[in-house]
């Protein structure tokens, strides 16, 4: 039975990230200032990794993610003429 805890990315074995881990580097990376690509590199995980565990943490980060707080479109009214 192969082990769950780890996995294999480019011929290289990865221990899979507990969610504690994910908070964890999600609030260092917010906290750091830095661009999602550095903070990355930096610590060896993804950019797309970060993006992805803010999203599930509840937060706005990330590609596509822009949040509009429920603002909609202005209504458009004729000059009554």
């Amino acid at each position: 039975m192969e082990n769950t805890d780890t996995l294999t990315v480019r011929g290289a074995k990865r221990r899979r990230l507990t969610k504690e881990e994910r908070v964890e580097h999600v609030s260092a990376w917010k906290r750091s200032g830095s661009s999602a690509q550095i903070y990355a590199q930096e610590h060896g995980v993804s950019a797309a990794s970060l993006y992805a565990w803010s999203r599930q943490q509840g937060g706005a980060e990330g590609k596509g993610t822009a949040r509009t707080g429920g603002i909609r479109p202005a209504a458009f009214f004729g000059s009554g003429a």
